[in-house]
């Protein structure tokens, strides 16, 4: 409650008394912008056009259907000369290479395959490591009907793949780790595909050198053995009879000096 005063020339001054008025609904702004494109459909009109949707039968399952499109849509390359010069020249380079790795590629910059490359040279590994990603009909083309077959569901998705001329799966790992842009998912060692799993179990064998060395080492020593026991016995009698002689001798030298004493 307030008071106003009101004052008139000539006249006493009036006084009002003023009630503070307080609504029962304030109006807000809709701060949000409207959406004209979509605007949002009146309940009982969005009930409607739900109901009356057509509703159609499922087409019956065919096993093609199952399948992504990657597989139903893949033209021939027979036609494609260079195509097939890239497929004979992959199928070369799986029989040539004695290691080839198999990585699943990444997303990465120019920088970062700047320094992979950098980083292979400054370990001094030889790996020709390929930076784009395998075309699957160009890798059918070059492996159907080849021993390296098995390889091909490997090449669905980005697929690159490092020659290596030298079969050190140990030294591969110890690369890898500074490398995840790369993701080792299969290893084509001696014309085997090996997995993950079985790489690493590779990789804690000991060198074959060494092993050579050790099984040289266990076959020469039954040998060794047996000379020793054949021989046993005639050198106990050499030791005995070069034992005696000289027992000998130093008795026939004692002989001597005791004669040239008495004289």
């Amino acid at each position: 409650m307030s008071l106003l005063k009101i004052t008139s020339f000539g006249g006493p001054d009036i006084l009002y008394r003023i009630s503070l008025w307080t609504p029962t609904v304030t109006q807000l702004r809709y701060r949000r912008r409207p959406n004209l494109k979509e605007p949002t459909k009146f309940y009982e009109k969005q009930r409607v056009l739900e109901i009356c949707k057509p509703i159609y039968a499922k087409p019956p399952k065919i096993c093609g259907n199952d399948l992504p499109d990657f597989f139903r849509k893949q033209s021939s390359i027979d036609d494609n000369r260079y195509a097939l010069f890239l497929a004979r020249s992959l199928r070369e380079k799986f029989f040539k290479y004695p290691m080839i790795a198999i990585f699943h590629l990444n997303s990465m910059t120019g920088h970062e395959l700047l320094h992979i490359r950098g980083m292979l040279y400054d370990n001094n590994f030889e790996m020709k490591l390929h930076y784009e990603r395998e075309n699957y009909q160009v890798s059918k083309q070059a492996l159907t009907g080849t021993k390296f077959e098995p390889v091909l569901p490997l090449f669905v998705s980005r697929t690159s793949l490092g020659y290596c001329t030298k079969p050190d799966v140990p030294k591969l790992l110890q690369v890898l780790k500074k490398m995840p842009q790369y993701t080792l998912i299969g290893l084509v060692l001696e014309n085997r595909l090996l997995h993950r799993a079985d790489v690493e179990a590779i990789a804690k064998l000991s060198d074959i050198t060494s092993v050579r060395a050790t099984l040289c080492h266990t076959l020469s020593l039954a040998s060794v053995q047996l000379s020793q026991t054949i021989t046993a016995n005639q050198t106990a009698l050499s030791t005995s009879l070069a034992s005696l002689s000289q027992l000998s001798t130093s008795d026939e030298s004692n002989k001597e000096s005791s004669n040239i004493s008495k004289v």
